[in-house]
């Protein structure tokens, strides 16, 4: 006797999913398409919102307003999606960074990737030094080559320490300028060559 009585449930729960699919499903995988600017998850999330209905549909009051109860657990698989979208991005962006960052140290622990590293910075340093006004690198040498201080190099040249100041910060600007692509590995080579 309960076998009909459960057959009788089981239909009217396939004839009242039959309507809402056939009449909601387009609004649902257009909202989901709201959220995620992509017709493929969309439809994919779309599909789960009615898996969710069906795998609670004794829960479910069919009687109410059934759109609210769809857009709603819609919204949330879409949001669940999005996180999980956020979580896997930046997973691989960190696996990626530490994959080249692993390529660069090794690089760097090569003998000879220090030496082509080290004659292309000396180069772009002395093109740096050419290209200075011939006033501040004067000022540069002295400083950095020579070991003067800056009271011994504005004696010298007849100014004010404050002028050599300025001289010196205007050289390590067009120092960094011109070594900006070296300077993260420019600290991994003074290492090794101290090693």
């Amino acid at each position: 006797m309960q076998k009909p009585n459960k057959l009788k449930k089981l239909e009217y729960y396939e004839t009242i999913f039959k309507k809402i699919y056939s009449e909601y499903l387009h609004k649902v995988q257009f909202f989901a398409l709201s959220y995620l600017h992509d017709i493929d998850a969309s439809k994919s999330i779309a599909n789960d919102v009615f898996v969710t209905v069906w795998e609670n549909r004794e829960y479910i009051d069919f009687d109410r307003q059934i759109i609210s109860y769809l857009l709603t657990i819609t919204r949330n698989k879409c949001i669940n999606y999005l996180k999980r979208k956020k979580y896997e991005r930046s997973f691989v962006e960190s696996e990626l960074k530490n994959q080249i960052d692993e390529i660069n140290s090794a690089a760097l622990k090569h003998e000879s990737s220090v030496s082509l590293y080290k004659s292309d910075v000396e180069k772009l340093f002395m093109e740096a030094i050419d290209e200075m006004p011939q006033i501040i690198s004067r000022s540069f040498i002295c400083s950095r080559f020579n070991n003067m201080t800056y009271q011994q190099i504005a004696r010298e040249e007849g100014v004010t320490v404050k002028a050599i100041e300025y001289r010196l910060m205007v050289s390590l600007r067009i120092l960094r300028k011109k070594l900006k692509d070296y300077l993260p590995v420019l600290g991994w080579i003074v290492l090794l060559l101290c090693i």
